[in-house]
């Protein structure tokens, strides 16, 4: 079969048709996959290569987010880099607005932190190191990834996380960091690096609020503050 640009199709499979007439909410995910990919590629059209794309994800955006650009060059046969950077760029753009738009302005509580960070760690399956760094009245100045690490540690420079506290002038510090396992208890590690960085803190007259250990379920973290650990 020869390869077949979207506009080649007939009129009632083309995704661009539907969103014309009925808006872009009209589309379904392999529509909308189908109009970031443009064209098909050797041997499947357009909306062929978006389906098998979507069931390998099994529907789910999150999965195809994780990818690299290599691994999703390799995982899709003939997909080529310009087509995975298409993809990885959209769904970039996604991730990106779904964040803005759940971010807070001031942190009161751990649940503040998880609307904050939640949409950046859910998908990552090694360990990120973040720290928020706040006003004197808790407002968000920056949220800043420190590290990533391996599937069950991170390794987190004191200096680092400090050096950032000063350049943004910040009064306040909270650190997050998540989990891919699915468990929140905080390990050995987790809970000397706390009383590490508390104590550096301390030293710089910032205020250590929390640190906050999240999965890829909303629903689960852990907050050293709500369990007295600070």
């Amino acid at each position: 079969m020869e390869k077949r640009k979207l506009k080649e199709l007939d009129t009632e499979l083309q995704p661009r048709e539907k969103l014309k007439k009925y808006g872009v909410r009209s589309l379904t995910d392999v529509e909308l996959l189908a109009i970031m990919l443009r064209s098909g590629i050797p041997g499947k059209n357009v909306l062929e290569l978006s389906s098998e794309i979507m069931d390998w994800s099994s529907g789910k955006w999150g999965t195809l987010t994780n990818l690299s650009l290599y691994d999703m060059v390799r995982q899709f046969n003939g997909l080529g880099e310009v087509k995975a950077m298409q993809m990885i760029a959209a769904l970039e753009v996604g991730r990106r607005r779904s964040v803005e738009f759940n971010s807070p302005d001031k942190v009161k509580g751990s649940l503040d932190v998880v609307h904050l960070l939640h949409r950046i760690l859910a998908d990552l399956d090694v360990e990120n190191f973040f720290c928020v760094y706040l006003s004197n009245s808790n407002a968000v100045i920056a949220t800043q990834r420190i590290s990533t690490g391996g599937l069950t540690a991170v390794n987190v420079d004191v200096r680092v996380v400090m050096r950032y506290a000063l350049s943004y002038n910040a009064t306040g510090i909270i650190l997050a960091h998540n989990h891919p396992s699915g468990n929140v208890t905080p390990s050995g590690p987790d809970k000397n690096l706390t009383e590490r960085l508390s104590k550096a803190a301390a030293l710089l007259d910032i205020r250590l609020l929390d640190h906050v250990i999240l999965s890829s379920d909303p629903n689960n973290y852990f907050s050293f503050s709500d369990n007295c650990l600070l």
